[in-house]
């Protein structure tokens, strides 16, 4: 498998005389994993003690536009139970991106910062990525680490098409205030290749490799609400569980299988099974199952509605028939993102499991 992170390689620096740690996650591509990886490691600081703030300092956009509000900052503030900030993040043209901060920009946001180290012992900025749409390089992420004066990780998502000369490129771009690289989401079957082609090579170029994480199908998952209003469905029970994750879609159909056994191979599933057969409904329903769509229109039997209530079970009636429903599905999983406390959760785990403990004893400040 993957070699371990290198002995000495610390995800913070210990704390000295109670300066507040500032780590900066940039990434070389955006859609790379930058807020997970986020969201993730401080739900692990917290856990070993430490109070963290996630912070944001800009978005890439086009300013004169109107913005809806960033959704990444908003998961920030959900997580921290903390109002999102009037005016964050900061809105950069493509100009500004390419061409580095300007004084005013780089004077609020560094303000931003200090405001933070009354309440955090580390403080963990999402960056923009290194690489604009166009390939184009962008100046604002390099300028950022010396800005906030933090230690960075770049992080990357495998890929076949990734080589380890895009990697070094960017990592020798950062320069000394480059901790390390964290490969993120490769799949389980690549494990040996991303070792040869990726990690080894950087590795031996002098590049730390922190973590390797490998993709995990939980962070691909949807909640019951966004499968409801994706069909347009009404909630017949259950609707307070709307926030529930499922990464799954089972179709009851003809079930030839004891549907038990058929049922019983995801617990994180959606059953999408025709309103009119209870039969198919009630096997999915002794099984863990997330949630229940009814297709055609048909309302649930008394018991098949009491056993899903017993169960917590959601009820979604569509009025499509089950093929249209399938249909419809097809595009279900297509703008999946990581704005889930769950997803942190889980996130947490993975680094848990793929960092040093020797890492993650510094990480925290501990000796």
């Amino acid at each position: 498998m993957f070699a371990a992170a290198s002995e000495g390689v610390a995800v913070f620096p210990a704390i000295h005389g109670g300066r507040m740690n500032v780590l900066y996650v940039t990434s070389l591509l955006d859609g790379d994993g930058k807020t997970a990886f986020c969201a993730g490691l401080s739900y692990l600081l917290r856990q070993q003690g430490h109070t963290t703030a996630l912070f944001k300092p800009v978005r890439l956009g086009q300013p004169a536009e109107p913005l809806e509000p960033d959704a990444d900052a908003a998961f920030f503030a959900r997580l921290q139970g903390t109002p999102l900030p009037s005016g964050w993040p900061l809105e950069l043209g493509p100009q500004e991106a390419r061409e580095g901060l300007r004084p005013s920009s780089r004077q609020t946001i560094t303000a931003a910062l200090q405001q933070l180290s009354g309440q955090a012992t580390d403080v963990i900025v999402e960056g923009p990525p290194m690489s604009g749409s166009q390939g184009e390089t962008e100046t604002t992420s390099l300028e950022l680490p010396d800005a906030l004066d933090a230690h960075a990780i770049l992080l990357v998502r495998y890929s076949t098409r990734l080589t380890s000369e895009d990697v070094l490129a960017a990592a020798s771009a950062l320069g000394n205030r480059l901790l390390g690289v964290v490969v993120n989401a490769v799949p389980r079957h690549r494990s040996h290749d991303a070792q040869a082609t990726l990690i080894t090579p950087l590795h031996q170029a002098g590049v730390h490799v922190i973590a390797v994480l490998p993709e995990e199908r939980c962070l691909l998952g949807v909640t019951v609400g966004q499968l409801a209003h994706h069909l347009g469905g009404e909630f017949l029970a259950w609707e307070e569980k709307r926030d529930q994750l499922l990464d799954h879609l089972m179709i009851g159909g003809l079930v030839l299988d004891w549907g038990g056994r058929y049922f019983g191979q995801s617990e994180t599933k959606a059953v999408i099974v025709r309103g009119d057969r209870p039969d198919i409904q009630m096997a999915a329903l002794h099984t863990p199952t997330k949630c229940l769509v009814l297709t055609g229109g048909y309302r649930p039997v008394q018991y098949i509605e009491h056993e899903a209530r017993e169960e917590e079970v959601p009820l979604v009636l569509v009025q499509g028939n089950t093929l249209a429903t399938v249909q419809a599905l097809e595009t279900l999983f297509d703008n999946v993102s990581v704005h889930h406390p769950q997803k942190a959760e889980r996130f947490a785990r993975l680094l848990a499991g793929a960092l040093d403990p020797k890492v993650l004893i510094m990480a925290s400040g501990k000796k």
